[in-house]
């Protein structure tokens, strides 16, 4: 009966373990979103790089700098799921038997 509650406790602290992980991925990623946006409209060269992909295209080349930005808004997007998820998995309820 001991081993079985050892074993609860060494699962949850286990899970919390992996919940502190996944938030501190999240909050990298995120910081690193943050960064990259901060340099992106701080030095406009950065986003000129992306009008390769639609040379003189005329009203494409505006694409060309939502391109960035939308892979920004993603990669923002899928951070906060990720500091979401791990916040949820280190504030698990301990259930004790």
């Amino acid at each position: 009966m001991l081993k079985n509650l050892e074993a609860i406790n060494l699962n949850l602290d286990t899970e919390k373990l992996v919940g502190y992980a996944v938030l501190g991925f999240g909050l990298a990623l995120l910081g690193f979103t943050f960064f990259a946006a901060y340099g992106a409209f701080t030095d406009p060269t950065i986003l000129e790089r992306f009008s390769a992909l639609a040379p003189d295209a005329g009203p494409a080349e505006f694409l060309a700098y939502l391109i960035p930005l939308g892979i920004l808004w993603i990669m923002g997007g899928i951070g906060g799921k990720i500091v979401s998820y791990g916040i949820s998995l280190a504030r698990t309820p301990q259930v004790r038997q």
